[in-house]
């Protein structure tokens, strides 16, 4: 239709040889489709609706979508475009559900399963200031992504309650400029590259994860933000060909969450940076990384460190926690295993503060090593601390340096306890070997 307004209503099944299930065209006009049977396209879309100029879309799908290309493609130029399918979704060579628009808000709600074999599972895209929301509790397989999302300045919402497998991309992707981002996905997530992939340039990252994840070339987890706050919470195991968790900030505050076990097979367990922002790792499973077990670093921000679960660096240090201006806190309940130190926490001009109460051990390096040129240093230790160097150096330039130990601490080629500092006083306590 040219102009005014098009219904579409079908109870029965659909099958279509050559063309669309259902395909409604308005250039100046809504679009509203109501499809409660099972559709079978065997050389096109499902469903398909466009608006060339402007017109809001609504498409609500029941049964059952086998489509050649997309099973459900939405398309509008200036409106809303909203779909609700609760049927399985099954597109062989373009997306289970596609949506764009040039100028209006996205809102997607699928609770059946949806199939991709060669494209993206709910691929939702506007190009204007426009708000992304998905809701999907079914599986959903794909070839590419299995949610991709992109949006320039709005905001971005996905719910996902239902596993996710993305056999050659992430499993969820979103992007945009400004807008704020929101990911809470409770269910599996097994990825060819990132399991969840968010990066905005302003805007804030939310990503809540309670499922597993797993990825096979790239990280478990990434989220980015050049100038937003970055969070991430994950409650279930996580595992990465590279990081399992990477967040970052460039002047952000980065607070990441873990309560199941994260694994970096080639670089860190959990990273977490921002250049100005300030950094927080709570982490209460266990965390291992091809290089650092943690690492966390700000240059003007504080650092802050938590973990109650056994951390190891098998090439790096087990928790790595550094800033030249913030202040340092590395709090440690489980057993620190590093390649090289088992704690490195530094500040060149702030205090510098580790608390462990299991074992440290640092196989190539100190058990436990805190420095800061122009901040205090306090050590606080009640586990056996090992060092192939010191057990514990700690050190400042200019401020007090306090060592207190309970457990055993040895330094096979150096000291057990080095504690210094050229203008401060020194204190140190020892009630182990």
């Amino acid at each position: 239709t040219n102009t005014g307004t098009t219904n579409i209503a079908s109870t029965g099944n659909i099958t279509s040889l050559t063309g669309e299930g259902i395909d409604a065209l308005s250039f100046d006009g809504d679009i509203s489709i109501s499809s409660n049977g099972n559709i079978d396209a065997f050389s096109s879309d499902g469903i398909r609706a466009e608006t060339q100029f402007n017109g809001n879309i609504s498409v609500t799908s029941t049964g059952d979508i086998y489509a050649f290309n997309d099973g459900i493609d939405v398309d509008t130029n200036i409106g809303t475009a909203t779909v609700n399918s609760s049927g399985n979704i099954t597109a062989i060579f373009a997306d289970g559900i596609n949506a764009y628009t040039v100028d209006g808000d996205i809102t997607i709600t699928s609770t059946g399963n949806v199939t991709s074999y060669f494209a993206d599972g709910i691929d939702a895209t506007t190009s204007d200031d426009d708000n992304i929301t998905i809701n999907s509790s079914g599986n959903i397989s794909a070839y590419g992504y299995g949610i991709i999302t992109n949006t320039p300045t709005g905001t971005t919402t996905i719910t996902s309650t239902g596993d996710i497998t993305s056999y050659f991309e992430d499993g969820i992707r979103s992007t945009s400029t400004t807008g704020d981002i929101t990911v809470n996905s409770s269910g599996n997530i097994t990825a060819d590259d990132e399991g969840i992939d968010v990066d905005t340039t302003s805007g804030n990252v939310a990503i809540t994860s309670t499922g597993d994840i797993t990825s096979f070339v790239g990280d478990g987890i990434q989220a980015d933000s050049v100038t937003g706050t970055v969070s991430v919470s994950s409650n279930g195991n996580v595992t990465g060909f590279v990081d399992g968790i990477d967040a970052y900030s460039l002047t952000g505050n980065v607070t990441v969450t873990s309560t199941g076990d994260v694994t970096g097979q080639n670089g860190d367990g959990i990273q977490a940076d921002s250049v100005s922002g300030a950094v927080s790792v709570s982490s209460k499973g266990n965390v291992t990384g091809y290089n650092e077990g943690i690492d966390a670093y700000s240059f003007s921000g504080n650092v802050t460190v938590a973990s109650t679960g056994d951390v190891t660096g098998q090439n790096g240090d087990g928790i790595q926690a550094d800033s030249d201006t913030g202040a340092v806190s590395v709090s440690s309940n489980g057993d620190v295993t590093g390649f090289i130190d088992g704690i490195d926490a530094y500040s060149r001009t702030n205090s510098v503060t580790v608390n462990s109460t299991g074992n440290v051990t640092g196989q190539n390096g100190n058990g436990i090593l805190a420095n800061s040129q122009y901040g205090t240093v306090a050590v606080t230790s009640n586990g056996d601390v090992s060092g192939l160097i010191d057990g514990i150096d700690a050190y400042s330039q200019t401020n007090p340096v306090s060592v207190t130990s309970t457990g055993d601490v040895t330094g096979t080629t150096g000291e057990g306890i080095d504690a210094s500092s050229l203008y401060g006083t020194v204190s140190v306590t020892s009630n182990g070997n």
